[in-house]
Order: C-alpha cells, then structure tokens, then sequence
C-alpha cells in the first residue's frame, strides 16, 4: 500500500466530506452530497484496504503504530459505514416523512419530542409517545434491522469473529473492562441518581417517579419556566454568553478558521454539529436556536469541539488532526457545554439564582443512560441480536433509568462503532481536566484569563494521544470512571471570597 497516499487522499476526504455536510444540513443545499462524497472515495473503506492496513499495523513496531492503527480504524469503520448506506440513507427518507396524527391533527415524527417538551398535559404527551413508537416500531425498525444485520455480516466478511470483536482491535479501547467499570459506576450512583429524579420529578411534574412514562422525560428536562429553572436560557442571550463565557478564559469565541452558523434558515437540521472541513483552518458549528436550554448546550458542546480542533497544530500528521480517539474532543466539548450549569455561570449570565437540579439530573441520566447502552451493545454486538433484542434493550435501560424504557427505540439508539463508549471515556477525562485547572488556577478556574493558555497546550496536541494519555498526562493516573460520576460536584459554586478575589483580579 502506498501509505502517503492513502494518508493525502484520507486528508481530502475529510475536507469534502465537511463541507458537504455544513452545507447539506446548514440548509444550503439539497440531500445528497455527503453520501456522494463517500461514494467517490470508495476506495479509502474497501475490504482490501483495510486487510493492508491491518497486516501493516500486524507488522509494524515503534513509533509509527498509532498513526497506521488511527488508519486501520478509519478503514474499518468507514468499510462498515458504506455497507449499510443505502438503507441507513431510506430509513433518513422515510423518518423525515412520518406524520404522527395526534388527536386529530398531524405532528412531524422529527417534532415530537419537542412538542412534549412544552405539552403540560400529561394525557397528551402519552399520546404522542405513543404514537412515536408505533411509527418507529412499524416504518423504521425492519430497515434499520436490516442494516444491522448488513454491518454485522460484514465485520465477519473483513475476517473478525463479530463486529464487537473487530473494534476491540481497531479501536484501542478495551471495552470488556469498559463495560465492568460501567456495571460499578450503576451501582455506585443508583442512590443519587434515584434522590435526584424524585426530587425533579416533584418539582417540575408534581409527580412520583413511578408515575413518570417516557413520553415525559423532555417536559421534565426542559424544566419549568420560573427563576430558578430556565427563564433566562433567553436565545437572545446566546451568543452574548459564548463570546463573554470565552473572553473570561481567555480565548478567542471564534478563532480564525471557525465558522459559526446561529442563523434560522429553512431546512436547517435541528440537531446541533460540528463539521470539521480542514484542521485547524476550515471548522463549521451549526446550531438552530429553538429557545430553551438546549440551544446553549448546544453551541457550548459544538463550540468546545471546535476551540480544541482550531487549536491544533497545523504540522501534525493527519491521523493525530483528523483522527484518533474521539473521547479526546468529546471530553473539552463536554466541559464547556456543562459550564452552563455551574450556579456562578447561571447567575453571571443569565441571572438566574439558586441550583440547577435539573442540569444536575440529566447529567446522572445520560452517565447512566450510556453505561446501560454499551453493555446492550456489548451483548448485541457478541451474541447476535435475536428476537429478544428490544426486551434486553428495555430492561437494562429501565433498570439504569427507573423508568420505563421503550423496546421500541432499541434500533435508533444504537451508536455506530460503539461510540458510547467514546462519551464514557470523554465523560472521565473531563472530570481529569477539571481537576487539573483547579489544581492549577483554584476553584475560580473559569475567570482566570491563564486558562486559555493552558487550553491551547493542551489542544496543541490534537488527538495524537489517547484519552488515557491525556489523563495520565494530567496526573490522574488512569481513566477512572468514577471521575465522570462525581460531575455534579465540579460545577458546585465557588465560595463567595473566593468569587469576590477573582473578581477584583479581572478588573485590574
């Protein structure tokens, strides 16, 4: 194989893919240029290159192993990726299409969760759960089956036992011992995370936690519209926030090479991304402001994304820009996005008083959420998916959740190449990072203009090292996930003196 090659051509697919897909789901162009775009650079995925690379990285010693195994995953992945294209691509069409009737009127399939989200009676957001998952159940599962079935063949075609097997290999993480750390992380946050959901639940719903369904999880994590929950989560306030939440860091909201797309535009996707074309120098956040929270979760996740990848250094190789593990930059854009749930920030910014339990609450959920979501996959992916697929879905969820979780959704909620995992792991190292700014600055970090700097070293490196060499790198030893399930207690607020200090420091 010519590796130089493969590396160059790698590299422009990776800058017509992002611009393909900043301008599809930016709403600038029809469908279809993404998928175009893989189809054209078939050969980079194709079961030959990825038996080279993996007899290459077989033989191979020294330092050039991570480059050519970041080369190997992205061949795997990628091969598995174009198998399931065009069903993933009908099960898209038909998904877009769904219309919900809904007591008499017609509800999009896409706005369901929304409408829940600001439905206040309880009958109705049944209703429309109800409605959801028959959709889904009846027009969506039986393809995405299919393409599950398709992948899965495949990884045994490329020569591994199954496809849990072959991202075991490819993908530097051992997700066995992954799966054991989140069976512990279960157990040791089920008490605060059962105190949390019945304190939400009262207060937001007026309910016990046996009376929650499904269908009211987005009302409940919206919270209600009073002081002390999410008034002030006011879109125009969006970017004020970032450019003022960044400055006190001292570092740039939108870095040369950054482009950030906040504007309303007919067909604009409604999920929030980050589209990098070239790193450093060609970067695309997208977010399409709805009101509420989730617009400033949004664009402070996509945003932590792209301050990392703006950062990197322009002479690295293109596996340790492009490639590597992903729980790096998930982990940098996990700590901006939860800074808005710190009380300091609520009252900085949005004037808001008093703890954020339902911020609080969702973080446990999703901790919890994707530790019972990679050990479904885990079973899946090792023993086949069967006829009980969506039963074993529903009982660990719920077991994770305390509410009941739909079998229906066991299909949608599957992550490709076991990215759970990556969230899990990003999870933990944004617990190692947070301490090492207040070991570093103290419990003012986020004022502390010589944060930035420590950022951009940090960034430098882009994702040459692994989330565990980061952690180390850190002085945390290893990648811990109990550091993920002490997340609520990093965002407690600073002693008042301490806020007052840090204060009269930014004013010299």
């Amino acid at each position: 194989m010519d590796l130089a090659g493969y590396r160059a051509r790698g590299e422009r697919f990776c800058r017509d893919l992002g611009r393909a897909q900043y301008r599809q789901f930016a709403g600038h162009q029809p469908p279809g240029g993404p998928a175009a775009v893989e189809r054209s650079y078939g050969d980079l995925f194709s079961g030959d290159a990825v038996t080279e690379l993996r007899e290459l990285v077989a033989r191979a010693s020294g330092p050039g192993d991570r480059r050519e195994q970041a080369l190997l995953r992205f061949a795997a992945e990628g091969c598995l990726v174009s198998c399931a294209r065009e069903l993933e691509a009908e099960a898209h069409t038909r998904e877009q299409a769904i219309e919900l009737e809904i007591g008499g009127r017609s509800l999009a399939l896409a706005d369901a969760a929304r409408s829940q989200a600001v439905e206040p009676d309880p009958a109705r957001r049944a209703a429309i759960e109800r409605a959801r998952l028959a959709a889904i159940e009846r027009t969506l599962n039986p393809v995405r089956a299919e393409a599950l079935e398709q992948v899965q063949s495949r990884a045994r075609e490329l020569g591994w036992p199954s496809y849990l097997a072959l991202h075991e290999e490819v993908s530097g993480i051992d997700l066995a011992a992954t799966g054991e750390a989140c069976r512990v992380l279960l157990d040791t946050t089920a008490g605060a995370y059962g105190e949390a959901l019945g304190d939400v639940a009262q207060a937001v719903l007026g309910v016990e936690v046996g009376e929650l369904g499904h269908g009211d999880l987005p009302r409940l994590l919206a919270g209600e519209p009073t002081p002390d929950t999410g008034e002030g989560f006011n879109t125009r306030r969006l970017w004020s926030s970032w450019r003022e939440t960044l400055a006190g860091l001292g570092l740039d909201p939108a870095p040369p090479g950054v482009r950030i797309d906040l504007q309303a535009r007919r067909g604009k996707s409604r999920r929030a991304f980050c589209a990098p074309a070239r790193v450093p120098g060609e970067i695309y956040v997208v977010v399409s402001p709805v009101g509420g929270r989730e617009d400033f979760a949004a664009l402070f996740h996509e945003g932590g994304h792209a301050q990392h990848l703006a950062s990197v250094d322009a002479e690295l190789d293109f596996e340790h820009r492009h490639l590597g593990d992903n729980s790096v930059t998930e982990a940098f854009a996990f700590l901006f996005e939860h800074l808005i749930d710190a009380s300091w920030w609520r009252s900085a910014h949005l004037e808001l008083t008093g703890p954020d339990r339902v911020g609080s609450l969702e973080r446990l959920l999703m901790l919890r959420r994707y530790a019972a979501k990679l050990l479904f996959e885990l079973e899946l992916h090792e023993r086949g998916a069967g006829p009980t697929g969506g039963a074993r879905y529903r009982t660990l969820l719920s077991e994770a959740t305390g509410i009941d979780w739909p079998a229906e959704l066991w299909l949608a909620d599957l992550d490709p190449s076991f990215y759970c995992a990556r969230y899990l792991r990003a999870w933990a190292l944004e617990g190692a990072l947070v301490a090492d700014l207040r070991d570093r600055f103290g419990e003012c970090w986020h004022r502390e203009q010589g944060v930035g700097d420590r950022f951009r070293e940090l960034w430098r490196d882009g994702q040459r090292v692994d989330a565990a060499g980061v952690a180390k790198r850190l002085g945390a030893g290893s990648l811990d996930l109990a550091m993920a399930a002490g997340a609520d207690s990093r965002t407690a607020p600073p002693p008042p003196d301490a806020i007052a200090r840090a204060a009269s420091r930014s004013r010299r």
